[in-house]
């Protein structure tokens, strides 16, 4: 049975003006009482009134609505990254649309095509392209945007992000330091992924530093387990060569850990391995893998929590953000 309840019953009930209801529904209670608030959202529950949210956008001319687009939505930094944003969102009264490129440039214009279409208020981007030419069809619509996790160049819109250099200089100074004469960098396809490309050039910079060879696998969609064994083989010296295996994304860590497990490589003891990590399972590993950890719940909620001081305030945040991430040590190295 459909509840017809009105705003107007509400402030009736409650024995306030329907001015005063509209501006706690909107969130506007700077300026009200506690008492005032915990009795309209007794009235509200009791006689369950729900907001007309349709009417409540025309009105503000706002949809409440926030467009994210992921490169992947299978890899555990985009749940962590939407579990921060929409915590914040919740409470804003925003909702957030979730949506993936799937690591493809034209997916990724459609997909945000489709969110301008839904007059979203703003949209969180994990571009595909380093290049910010690729997003001027975005930037004329002039929804509001904040790019995440990957910078764009140049830089035309706030950026949330991890110092990937940073930390991964701070990472490979590490495996230095545990006396590696090899760092092997594996990584997807590098293309024009800022982060990845920070990562290693970082590495490669340590390793010219330190005067320590340096080698990199990019892994492809297509490769057997058995082809990623084959060139460890090859660039380990069939495990002769002190090496230090650095996995630089961390859905690729548990490919590697069951292929040296399944070809009974035992880490530490005849290579080391590290990862640029965003989750815990590298701890649940025996033994727990030495990573940098990123944290991306705090990523999601800052870009989102900037995000809305734009469309609510008109109120920009310094160009760019930086998250910060932490040197975990475990016992792999």
């Amino acid at each position: 049975m459909k509840n017809n309840k009105t705003m107007r019953d509400v402030a009736d009930l409650a024995q306030v003006s329907k001015t005063t209801v509209s501006r706690y529904i909107n969130g506007h209670t700077e300026r009200m009482s506690a008492k005032t608030q915990q009795k309209i959202e007794e009235t509200i529950l009791a006689i369950g009134y729900r907001v007309n949210s349709h009417a409540q956008s025309l009105a503000q001319k706002r949809t409440f609505l926030i467009g994210m687009v992921v490169a992947d939505m299978t890899n555990m930094f985009s749940s962590l990254l939407f579990n921060g944003a929409d915590e914040i969102a919740h409470d804003k009264n925003y909702q957030i649309i979730l949506m993936t490129s799937s690591n493809s440039i034209n997916r990724e214009e459609q997909q945000i095509n489709k969110l301008l279409d839904m007059r979203v208020d703003g949209i969180i981007l994990q571009p595909i392209n380093k290049d910010a030419t690729q997003y001027n069809y975005l930037k004329s619509n002039g929804t509001h945007t904040i790019i995440v996790d990957r910078s764009i160049k140049p830089s035309i819109w706030p950026e949330v992000l991890t110092d990937n250099y940073k930390y991964s200089h701070i990472m490979t100074e590490y495996i230095y330091r545990k006396g590696y004469k090899k760092i092997l960098v594996i990584s997807e396809q590098v293309d024009d992924n800022n982060s990845r490309i920070s990562r290693i050039k970082a590495a490669q910079d340590v390793a010219l530093k330190q005067n320590i060879d340096f080698d990199i696998i990019e892994m492809h969609h297509d490769m057997k387990d058995s082809d990623i064994y084959d060139l460890l083989m090859e660039k380990t010296n069939l495990l002769q060569d002190k090496v230090a295996i650095y996995v630089i994304k961390g859905d690729l860590l548990l490919k590697i850990v069951k292929i040296l497990i399944s070809f009974d490589i035992s880490f530490p003891e005849q290579l080391g391995i590290a990862a640029f990590d965003d989750w815990v399972i590298s701890e649940l590993i025996n033994p727990p893998i030495t990573t940098i950890r990123q944290d991306a719940t705090t990523m999601g909620k800052i870009a989102v929590s900037n995000l809305i001081e734009m469309i609510e305030h008109d109120i920009y945040p310094q160009q760019q953000t930086n998250i910060s991430s932490e040197l975990i040590i475990k016992r792999s190295l």
